[in-house]
């Protein structure tokens, strides 16, 4: 408390202390991938938004912290291993680049949207029955081939899929492999199941039997989705509200509680097919493969049912309108030669001002001085075609007795016989 109250004491008599920069912004990273803002941050490490300098195309930048590896190991290294052996199979990020030393460890990998913890709450805290299956047909295939490439995913929750950057918004990907286990051994052989294992994931779509101490199976990454489908669908589920004074103790009652859930009760007030979906899982041993395709044809039949006949998620139309406000916030004027006007085209640049582009917008308008400054700017002969930005420096550069010089007869007729 006194470390706090100093700090506010020097918070109210300094008011120039600014928040720390990030000291990676602006820097270059796997030789050519220039840092330009941070995504986002955890106790893993950072991750970032890089550009590539020079096929100028955006990637996601993870740098793990020194402080995690030392506390869990090797999970960015697990995670770069995985991601080649998946080789950027549909809905699966890809892997260019991986990168370690003694102080940190750096991964290159496809730059996505949103996860859909955000999008859930972009879409105020609910999905619609039809977002939510068409998430769930296209979730169980990345767990198929996820499971068809040997590794258990063992951490489903909503900030683990994310959604294509546009106009890609409707394919989900599933990221994050870090906690990622084999299915098979070095042989090629199926794991036992083994009891006296750490609880893995996230205690809220957690499977049953990791809380019981076992090891978790193919069926258990979809018994996780299945939790989360119902928390899309319902904004809660049983268990979420469980008290104690430790977490090991809410680790336990939250197993307790999922234990005496049944699939009935569990999908009360939803389809039957949800509850179709559960009793099967739940009776999926260990050593099982699911079938895969009875689940999504299980699901598909109820959106045939409801006669869900397209591919559009609620975040879409949402995102759709922020995309269409971006643009009209990034116009640009461009020069028609042909008309002395001023044509708005669509900027290709996001980074581009729309501050000047409003006041290129009144400049069309003004008078006729204005007018003769730009026609007289046009005529210049700069290699035919030169940016819009370069005749702005030189109409800037044009002072009012410049210009008073060129409206005369004499001037005009050298400039036309220089043209």
């Amino acid at each position: 408390m006194a470390y706090q109250s100093q700090c506010n004491s020097q918070m109210n008599t300094n008011h120039s202390l600014k928040p720390p920069v990030d000291s990676l912004l602006g820097k270059v990273v796997c030789k050519n991938y220039l840092i330009v803002s941070k995504i986002n941050e955890g106790s893993f490490g950072k991750v970032y938004k890089a550009i590539h300098q020079i096929k100028q195309d955006y990637y996601a930048v993870k740098i793990e912290a020194q402080e995690h590896r030392q506390k869990k190991g090797e999970t960015l290294r697990l995670e770069a291993e995985i991601l080649k052996k998946l080789n950027g199979e549909r809905g699966i990020p890809r892997l260019y680049y991986y990168i370690e030393d003694s102080t940190q460890r750096v991964l290159v990998e496809t730059l996505l949207g949103r996860n859909l913890d955000e999008l859930y709450s972009l879409c105020n805290h609910k999905f619609s029955l039809k977002t939510v299956l068409l998430f769930m047909d296209q979730a169980i295939s990345r767990l198929e081939y996820l499971h068809s490439q040997g590794y258990i995913h063992r951490d489903i929750k909503p900030e683990n899929f994310m959604i294509g950057i546009p106009p890609n918004e409707n394919l989900i990907y599933l990221i994050d492999f870090g906690l990622n286990a084999p299915i098979y051994d070095s042989q090629k052989r199926l794991l036992p199941k083994l009891k006296g294992q750490p609880l893995v994931g996230t205690a809220r779509f957690t499977p049953i039997c990791s809380h019981q101490g076992y090891s978790q199976s193919r069926a258990s990454d979809l018994e996780s989705l299945g939790y989360l489908a119902i928390f899309f669908l319902k904004g809660s589920l049983p268990w979420m509200k469980v008290e104690a004074q430790t977490k090991e103790e809410r680790f336990y009652l939250i197993g307790q509680k999922k234990m005496r859930e049944t699939p009935m009760s569990l999908c009360v007030g939803l389809p039957r097919e949800f509850e179709g979906y559960f009793n099967y899982i739940f009776n999926v041993s260990h050593d099982t493969e699911p079938s895969y395709g009875y689940l999504r044809k299980l699901l598909k039949g109820l959106m045939h049912r409801m006669q869900y006949n397209d591919n559009v998620f609620d975040w879409q139309e949402i995102i759709k309108k922020e995309e269409e406000s971006k643009k009209g916030s990034n116009k640009k004027i461009k020069l028609n030669a042909q008309t002395q006007q001023f044509k708005p085209i669509e900027s290709e640049d996001e980074q581009d001002s729309p501050k000047v582009a409003m006041m290129q917008s009144k400049d069309s308008k003004k008078s006729s001085s204005n007018f003769l400054k730009r026609s007289i700017t046009d005529q210049l002969n700069f290699q035919k075609q030169q940016s819009i930005n370069q005749r702005n420096n030189i109409e800037l550069l044009i002072s009012q007795n410049e210009l008073l010089n060129l409206r005369l007869k004499k001037n005009l007729k050298i400039l036309a016989s220089e043209l």
